[in-house]
Order: structure tokens, then C-alpha cells, then sequence
């Protein structure tokens, strides 16, 4: 429980008890959840600040409030720091902001103050941190497959050809059913396995 918000939180995201119940289970028992919680690792660092983002982001008492965005600002460039992975909620808390604004949780002048203000103190968060890779690595990011395909002298069209030739609903679906760590995490029996010892 310590690398991510407590129960509680969730029972104020979720309404339901027993949905609530259900998705701090699903979060406690995911195997790459404990596997990051147990290891010394940047894992652990990224899931603690990724999910106190996703909290601030989705509860509107604390997204519509000036101390919580300028923490969510600070933690979403520590999340980012630690793990590239984590620039996914980069436009995830820009989408929630904007449907805060929507919803009239926050004027339009608010929106554009918390939203200036969380990217500014996440991009100074990371300034040193990007302004370092680009020096070493040629990129912003120091992921491994970044520094390949540079290697590989991929460039950006090559890339994007890439990415639409692939067969992207079929990855996604592999990643949620026959190798997802939720089959392999615990037991290392795949779907397929487990419907043939039924």
C-alpha cells in the first residue's frame, strides 16, 4: 500500500463499495505492482507519484484546487524524471483539466492558470533532465529502444510508417490476454494453457 494512494482514495474516486473493494484488489494483487513494490528499483518511485497524479486528476475537489495542481505539477515531473513511461499522463491531466473546465469545476481563467502553472513546474522539473539527454543521447528521452532506433538511424517518418503498418489492435489485444503479465505474472500459464487444462 505504500506505493500507491490507500483504499480510501479510491473510495472516493469510485462511488461503489463493492467497485471500490474490487479495484484496490485488482491494483494489490497485479503482479507488476508487487514485483515493482518489493525490488529496489525507479519503478516503485514512478508508480507512487504516477498514481497520486491520477488521484489529484480525477477527483475534482482537489483538481480545482491551487495547492493540489502546483503538487500534481511537481509530482508529474518527478514521475516523469523517473520513468519515461510516465509522459503518458502528460495529456491524460491535460484532459482532465479541460473536463473540469467543461463540467464548470474551474473558470476559463482557472483552467489556463493550473494548466500553465502544473506544465511549467513539471517541464522545470525536468528541464535539467531533458537538457542532459540531448547532450548524451541525441534525445529528449533515455529510453533504451530510443537510443536503438537511433542507432538504427530511424528517423521520424520511418517511425510513423512503422507504428500504421503495425497491426495495433491485435498488440493491444496480445498485451491484455495471452501475454499479459496478469496471465504470466503469477502462475506463467497463459490463456490458452489454462483453457486446455479445463
Amino acid at each position: 500500500w505504500t506505493k500507491a494512494p490507500r483504499d480510501t482514495s479510491l473510495r472516493r474516486i469510485i462511488a461503489d463499495k463493492a467497485a471500490a473493494a474490487l479495484a484496490a484488489f485488482l491494483l494489490v494483487s497485479q503482479p507488476l505492482f508487487l514485483l515493482n513494490a518489493a525490488r529496489v528499483s525507479n519503478d516503485a518511485l514512478a508508480i507512487m507519484t504516477g498514481c497520486w497524479v491520477v488521484v489529484i486528476a480525477l477527483m475534482p475537489r482537489l483538481r480545482a484546487s491551487f495547492f493540489f495542481v502546483v503538487c500534481a505539477g511537481i509530482l508529474l515531473g518527478i514521475s516523469c524524471w523517473t520513468k519515461p513511461t510516465s509522459l503518458a499522463l502528460l495529456p491524460f491531466w491535460v484532459c482532465c483539466l479541460g473536463l473540469a473546465f467543461l463540467k464548470k469545476e474551474l473558470t476559463l481563467a482557472k483552467f489556463l492558470l493550473f494548466l500553465t502553472v502544473s506544465l511549467a513546474l513539471a517541464g522545470l522539473v525536468l528541464w535539467d533532465h531533458f537538457r542532459f539527454n540531448l547532450e548524451q543521447y541525441g534525445s529528449l528521452l533515455f529510453m533504451q529502444e530510443t537510443v536503438a532506433n537511433k542507432g538504427k538511424h530511424m528517423t521520424l517518418p520511418l517511425l510513423c510508417d512503422l507504428a500504421f503498418s503495425s497491426n495495433v489492435f491485435r498488440d493491444i489485444y496480445m498485451l491484455w490476454t495471452r501475454d499479459s503479465i496478469w496471465t504470466g505474472g503469477w502462475s506463467f500459464l497463459h490463456v490458452h494453457n489454462i483453457k486446455n487444462i479445463s
